[in-house]
């Protein structure tokens, strides 16, 4: 008797889980809470990477998250957040000890997205730190300003804001919003995502031209902080 009745009791604990496995709505679903993310930046074949998920740290880097202060954040960086009018997806390694961190070195990728949609984007891309002071002076390049054209620099107009050069994006997934409580505690929704395989060139130093050819390789995978 004693096992029928808790068998009685153990079923609609068995119909529970059921329930919430078939949600219709995605930010109630487990996997929102562990919305992964990561991104790839491979370099004449050097690989640079973090993956990982939210639950284990939000990955805004060291600025400031404004979100709830208990929410875990991590010193490496994989967010798409409002840049003004544009969107902008900022790609960092600041701590290679950080549960994070696959491989690479220390560096920042931000990519500035005037008019995001699925497809080809033209975006305008910033590559700095260590890393790439150190390459583009192995290279025989002042910086790691670039033009995906080779030859002479392409003319920018005066007052324009310097970028290191522009990409075509690929954007594959635009994502979802975050839902966000009255606590500022985020629950993701699909991550935004992207891709560019191609060869850009940085300028030599002995005669101005950008002339030196670099394999790049950028996929994304990023949180949505809008």
């Amino acid at each position: 008797m004693k096992k029928l009745i808790f068998l009685f009791l153990f079923i609609p604990f068995l119909f529970s889980f059921s329930d919430n496995s078939n949600s219709s709505n995605k930010f109630n679903n487990n996997s929102v809470l562990f919305r992964r993310y990561e991104f790839t930046i491979t370099i004449n074949g050097e690989v640079h990477k973090i993956k990982g998920n939210a639950v284990s740290g939000i990955p805004t880097g060291n600025g400031y998250f404004p979100g709830n202060p208990t929410q875990l954040q991590t010193p490496n960086k994989c967010i798409a957040t409002n840049f003004g009018i544009e969107k902008a997806v900022s790609l960092e390694i600041n701590d290679v000890t950080a549960r994070n961190y696959e491989s690479g070195q220390n560096m920042a990728c931000e990519i500035a997205l005037p008019n995001l949609l699925l497809g080809v984007n033209q975006a305008n891309i910033i590559l700095s730190g260590a890393y790439f002071e150190s390459l583009s002076e192995t290279l025989g390049s002042e910086n790691f300003n670039f033009q995906t054209v080779k030859g002479a620099p392409i003319p920018v107009k005066p007052g324009k804001l310097q970028f290191s050069g522009k990409l075509p994006i690929t954007i594959t997934e635009l994502g979802q919003a975050p839902m966000i409580d009255r606590m500022r505690f985020y629950s993701f929704g699909e991550t935004l995502k992207g891709n560019y395989t191609g060869t850009i060139y940085l300028k030599n130093t002995k005669d101005g031209n950008f002339t030196i050819p670099v394999q790049l390789s950028i996929d994304f995978k990023a949180l949505r902080m809008y």
